[in-house]
């Protein structure tokens, strides 16, 4: 069944993360992604 459309007024953020495999080093810890979208698929944030 696919999502319900959003109900004017109401905004939707779908946020996903991770840690790239392989990207630890001696003096590091890993690299974390990390994306934000909207409802429409606009990218909002990524770091």
């Amino acid at each position: 069944m696919p999502p319900a459309p959003p109900r004017p007024g109401l905004h939707t953020i779908a946020v996903d993360g991770k840690a790239l495999r392989g990207s630890r080093t001696a003096t590091t810890t890993y690299v974390t992604l990390l994306a934000a979208m909207d409802h429409t698929g606009t990218v909002l944030a990524q770091r």
